[in-house]
């Protein structure tokens, strides 16, 4: 179990307890001690990126899972708003159905453009089905796309 302060100058009431770890894969809480407000984001995952705004309204969570099923690993995306302390469902531009809040897509990068964007770059297939995956991970240039995801 590990308990991590997030952004130690600006959320220095923000946590983050990893617990109930098992082959390098943890179970993650986000505690705010002032609020007292805690939320389960994600169960036996990694975590790799944790990107407030550049305004500190949001904070950005990136989850990867790795499967003995195949090479790569998935990610799931989280925002939340720091003013409401509530995750905010999030949505591609141009792109609706797709759904980045579940292990669904790998993603090998997320940046914040301004204070309600995102970019995402993920493989350039159509869709995360393991036979896409799959063709991608094993073509030479490995392709990718750069989407943008905003709150919902």
């Amino acid at each position: 179990m590990q308990l991590t302060q997030i952004v130690k100058h600006t959320l220095d009431n923000v946590f983050l307890l990893s617990f109930a770890c098992e082959n390098k894969m943890c179970s993650y809480l986000l505690i705010n001690t002032d609020h007292e407000y805690s939320q389960l984001l994600a169960d036996q995952a990694n975590i790799i990126k944790i990107k407030p705004s550049p305004d500190q309204s949001y904070l950005f969570f990136q989850f990867d899972r790795k499967s003995s099923q195949h090479p790569w690993s998935t990610s799931k995306l989280i925002m939340i708003d720091l003013e409401k302390w509530e995750e905010i469902p999030i949505e591609v531009v141009n792109e609706p159905l797709m759904t980045l809040n579940t292990f669904q897509w790998p993603i090998h990068e997320i940046d914040w453009i301004n204070d309600s964007e995102v970019t995402v770059t993920i493989p350039d297939i159509e869709t995360a089905t393991t036979e896409h995956l799959t063709e991608w991970y094993h073509s030479e240039n490995k392709a990718k796309k750069t989407i943008t995801v905003i709150p919902k």
